[in-house]
């Protein structure tokens, strides 16, 4: 599933286009909320090219509706974007889901106080990353609590 805001930044009402993929059993989803379009379509391709399932959202808000409407393995978030950031996006998300793993990308490292009674903390991923940084975020927040 790909959720697209095709509006103008200016513009006050969403619209929100979803595409979903051929679904593959046994494969690991990963859903990536960026605003940046071309950091959007650069994870998910590389995390495509690892072997997972992504799908994609082009902020908080988008990314909260993908994750009401489907079930992901994990969470790839940055922090700064529109209509809803990373940490409140991580917030809603704990209320919703609490065990989903969720790997922050930030160029400074957040306040995660707030989270320090979270059973699944988020990885958090300083910017900028290579690949292989992002893949080893995902792989580690993957990983069982005390693995």
């Amino acid at each position: 599933m790909y959720i697209q805001d095709d509006r103008s930044r200016e513009s006050e009402t969403p619209d929100h286009t979803i595409e979903q993929p051929t679904r593959q059993v046994g494969v690991r989803r990963v859903l990536v909320v960026e605003d940046e379009p071309a950091i959007r379509q650069l994870n998910m391709a590389m995390l495509s090219a690892a072997g997972y399932e992504v799908d994609g959202a082009c902020d908080g808000a988008a990314g909260w509706i993908a994750l009401q409407l489907e079930k992901y393995d994990v969470l790839v978030t940055d922090n700064r974007m529109p209509n809803l950031t990373g940490l409140e996006l991580v917030k809603q998300v704990h209320e919703f889901n609490p065990k989903l793993p969720i790997v922050m990308a930030t160029g400074t490292p957040p306040n995660l106080g707030f989270a320090k009674d979270y059973e699944v903390k988020p990885v958090i991923l300083l910017k900028p990353y290579s690949w292989d940084k992002l893949l080893n975020a995902v792989a580690s927040a993957l990983e069982p609590a005390g693995s």
